[in-house]
């Protein structure tokens, strides 16, 4: 009957293990860098949203200051030879006709840039927002990736213990008892001994048949029971773990 409580005790560091590597997943750190990813990836679609609509218009605007730009200076040219033209009557006639040609362009080319302007700046506005509120997630993110190693470094020194004393535990158990263990625990995709309590499994929990707890309650003291439900041993009341 020696053992039934080494097997308990085994069971019960399984199960700290499994709950251990589970909690992988839901470290703090890590769930708090899902929630920073998530809020990144909403502003990201934001900005790009943003980005779709301004650049086009970016690029059109940027045209026309150009565009203003070659006929402000040819503007300027003319403007400049009028000035002191001493020519014939025609050629400053024709001048004077491309000066105002060239005026009444520049005029209607930058009503069309305040235009797009009124278009553009709002949205560099908002998309200045959006940059605004991705640089804190960032400087978050930097901080709890920080914290992730370390709370996994914990896990792991905490898995590394339990996996030491399991250890140590099985090397009390006898070999057959041990690969019927790791056999139904590889079957269960878990632990492979539970306690009957109340004449429940406490790995399915679910209740024995009265047939078959009245059966396992007619084993000798040393000899183990099964669920019938899942197939895990049953370590029953008197063969715990102190």
């Amino acid at each position: 009957m020696t053992d039934h409580p080494a097997l308990d005790t085994l069971a019960t560091l399984d199960a700290d293990l499994l709950r251990l590597e589970r909690s992988r997943a839901s470290l703090p750190a890590r769930l708090a860098l899902g929630e920073l990813a998530a809020s990144a990836t909403e502003h990201a679609g934001s900005l790009a949203a943003i980005d779709a609509e301004l650049g086009p218009l970016a690029a059109s605007l940027a045209e026309l200051e150009a565009e203003v730009g070659k006929v402000a200076e040819r503007r300027a040219v003319v403007e400049a030879r009028l000035a002191s033209s001493t020519g014939a009557s025609r050629d400053l006639v024709a001048m004077d006709a491309e000066r105002q040609h060239l005026a009444e362009r520049q005029a209607t080319l930058e009503d069309q840039e305040i235009s797009l302007m009124e278009q553009v700046e709002p949205l560099e506005a908002r998309r200045a927002e959006v940059l605004g509120l991705l640089a804190p997630i960032e400087v978050s993110a930097v901080e709890r990736r920080s914290e992730l190693v370390e709370q996994e470094a914990s896990l792991d020194a905490e898995i590394a213990q339990r996996t030491a004393e399991r250890t140590a535990v099985a090397g009390e158990i006898g070999d057959g008892l041990l690969r019927r263990y790791e056999s139904i625990s590889r079957s269960v995709g878990g632990v492979g001994a539970a306690r009957l309590v109340d004449g429940r499994c406490g790995g399915c929990h679910l209740a024995l048949a009265a047939a078959e707890l009245e059966a396992v309650k007619k084993l000798d003291p040393d000899a183990v029971g099964t669920c019938e439900q899942c197939g895990r041993i049953l370590i029953r009341p008197g063969q715990f773990a102190e």
